[in-house]
């Protein structure tokens, strides 16, 4: 973020009072899904309690305006949820629709049928089908 003062260094100063105010902010909102995640870790709770975690998280960034950071959510979600075909999925389709990165798209499937399917015809088909 480029902050604009024209040499005067009292406005310099208040943009970036500014600027940690509104950090400050933005990591306050994102605490309680972080202590959420760790909650999740701590008690060993359910994958889809874990995973309804993830999502809403991921569509409080969305509802913020931040594809990146929910890009970054999903690819730590998947640490834990690798095995898990549909969250996988929802993944690819947000890369595919939110993203629009066909390239990122046919990497990631390519990695999974990589790491996942052993190299099976039938479970590389399977994959690609849903």
């Amino acid at each position: 973020m480029k902050i604009e003062c024209r040499g005067d260094k009292q406005l310099f100063l208040l943009r970036i009072k500014e600027l940690g105010a509104d950090s400050a902010s933005k990591v306050a909102l994102r605490v309680s899904f972080e202590e959420s995640l760790s909650n999740v870790w701590r008690s060993g709770l359910s994958r889809e309690e874990e995973k309804a975690v993830w999502r809403t998280y991921i569509d409080f960034e969305l509802q913020q305006g931040s594809p990146l950071r929910a890009k970054l959510l999903y690819e730590r979600a998947l640490i834990s949820l690798d095995k898990d075909r549909h969250f996988w999925l929802s993944y690819v389709r947000f890369i595919e629709k939110t993203l629009k990165d066909p390239q990122l798209v046919r990497a990631k499937y390519e990695n999974r049928i990589k790491l996942h399917t052993g190299g099976s015809k039938f479970e590389t088909l399977e994959i690609m089908l849903e």
